[in-house]
Order: C-alpha cells, then structure tokens, then sequence
C-alpha cells in the first residue's frame, strides 16, 4: 500500500503588511476577511501525523489556493508553530526552509503528478463507504483532506477524484479528520 495524504486549500499565504508574523494568520491579522489566514490548521493536522507511526509510512503534501505544493521532509519536520509560520514564509518567499520544501503547481497538475491509480476526497456529502475499503492495498491512492475552517474544496477536487466518502454524521475539525483516518487505518 503507497498512500499519499493531500492537504488540499490550506490557508497558506503571506501577509500582505509584513511585520513580525509574515503568514497570514487571522489570530495575529484580525481584520482578514473571509476564509483566509489559517496556517494553524495544516500545521495541527502535520504535527498529528508527524506524531504518529504512519509518518515513516506515507507521504504528505499540502496545496494552497494558490498554486503551492508544500512538502514536509521526515527528518527535518519542525513543530513549533511560530518556527512553522518562519519557515513557510521563507519558502514562499523563494528561499530554503529548514524542514520543507516548495514546489509551484496547481492543484490538478500535482495530483496528476503523483500518478496515483486511485484518489479519494473526503467530503461531508461523500458516500458512507468506509475509508479502509477505499485505499487500494496493492496500489498507490491519494487521499485528499480540505485544510480549511469551514465550506467545501474551491479546488476541483470532486472532478479528479474517483471517490468521496464522508467518515462522519457530524462536521468534524481537520485535526479530527487526521486522527479519525489514522486509527481508520491502523497506523
């Protein structure tokens, strides 16, 4: 089993003023409006996988809105929220970031890019099949998480992927999605 896990629409982007906290973040920026300046959330959901056996076992990728593909490296990972807000902002800067690397695609291309035989959204208004008997054991499926606080994917996520399915009656927090899909999944 090769699995992938996509992050997809994260609230990823640079604060337009600058200033001491250089992602925008809604905490910090409160005068964002609509569903912008929420890093916090794509970091919650890296640190509960990093936390987890599966790291070692799947990759991991985290698309903005805006044509960015982040990719966590498995040594180098960095936890600390604010080291996080730093080195993200570095790397859409166009400079290194200890612990990420940056690759500037859109969200199709990079799905066709991992040549997955199977892609998998999680969606409230997906089927209720469960997620086991969605991830191929002898084959590579991406599974596509939306990294944002309320709403649906803006990506054309439903028109790409060959399934979505829902893993819960109630609208659940990224954080919880990640967690649910862990233990789904036996990792």
């Amino acid at each position: 089993m090769k699995l992938t896990i996509v992050f997809a629409d994260a609230e990823i982007e640079k604060s337009p003023k600058g200033g001491a906290v250089s992602l925008l973040d809604a905490y910090f920026h409160p005068d964002v409006k609509g569903r912008r300046g929420r890093p916090d959330i794509a970091h919650n959901a890296l640190t509960i996988l990093h936390s987890s056996p599966a790291w070692n076992h799947i990759d991991v990728a985290v698309c903005t809105r805006h044509g960015e593909v982040i990719i966590p490296e498995k040594n180098e990972f960095v936890q600390n929220y604010f080291d996080f807000i730093s080195q993200v902002s570095s790397l859409l800067s166009g400079e290194r970031a200890e612990g990420y690397k940056l690759i500037k695609i859109n969200f199709l291309d990079f799905i066709k890019y991992l040549n997955a035989d199977k892609v998998v959204a999680l969606s409230p208004e997906g089927g209720k099949t469960p997620l086991k008997n969605e991830i191929l054991q002898d084959g590579h499926t991406v599974l596509i998480i939306g990294a944002f606080s309320d709403g649906d994917y803006f990506s054309p996520v439903y028109d790409i992927c060959d399934s979505a399915i829902s893993i819960s009656d109630q609208i659940l927090t990224v954080p919880e999605v990640v967690m649910f899909v862990l233990r789904e999944l036996d990792f």
